[in-house]
């Protein structure tokens, strides 16, 4: 293998690397956010609890639009 090979193998596993490791962070965002929505579709759950679970699930949704472009614009 020369070594323009190799390099470009190396290359390209260090960006399926960092994309896991986005993927990772995605992931624990959604997970996040789905305890976020089930806390807030519990009946027992006030009116101003919600709206502070809602300000904490779209911090998230922004985080991970972030991510998104991050991981389909800058890594492509």
């Amino acid at each position: 293998m020369r070594n323009t090979e190799r390099q470009f193998l190396e290359e390209e596993w260090q960006r399926i690397e960092d994309r896991k490791l986005l993927l990772g962070e995605m992931e624990q965002k959604l997970l996040q956010m789905r305890e976020l929505s089930t806390e807030s579709a519990d009946l027992k759950t006030s009116y101003n609890k919600r709206k502070i679970l809602n300000e904490e699930f779209q911090q998230l949704q922004q985080e991970l639009n972030q991510l998104n472009d991050f991981l389909f614009v800058r890594l492509h």
